[in-house]
């Protein structure tokens, strides 16, 4: 049983695909709409919750089943373009500048040698070869 409802395998795998293709649907077709639709944090939203209920409705025709998982999936898309929208999480927490690519004021590993040679500065050095050199100095 899932929610209520006596689903076999091949139902099952319909829902839970019509659900990634609601997501899919509205994560790619709201980029493609003309900017004045989506200029705004609320049209924007808007606009995600119109592309989601017209892929439900239009696939609903298909398959019931497929519809409504599909409005379904697209529906949890538009909340979560909702949520980045008006609560933006980094405000709050101070994470808005980490990331993969920052630029570091320390060295990995920590190395006094190469921090004394000028290393750190980005001057060549011939003390130290790279992180996890083998090379002899």
């Amino acid at each position: 049983m899932v929610l209520g409802q006596t689903m076999n395998a091949a139902r099952l795998t319909k829902v839970v695909a019509g659900v990634i293709v609601g997501v899919g649907v509205v994560k790619m077709a709201v980029p493609m709409l003309p900017t004045t639709v989506t200029s705004s944090p609320i049209f924007k939203f808007a606009s995600a919750v119109a592309v989601a209920v017209a892929a439900g409705w239009a696939l609903g025709k298909v398959s019931p089943d497929l519809g409504g998982s599909v409005l379904v999936g697209g529906l949890a898309e538009a909340a979560s373009m909702g949520l980045n929208n008006f609560l933006p999480i980094t405000q709050y927490t101070g994470l808005s500048g980490l990331g993969t690519y920052v630029p570091a004021q320390f060295n990995e590993p920590q190395n006094p040698i190469l921090i004394s040679a000028g290393g750190g500065l980005g001057l060549p050095t011939r003390v130290y070869g790279g992180p996890y050199s083998r090379r002899a100095a």
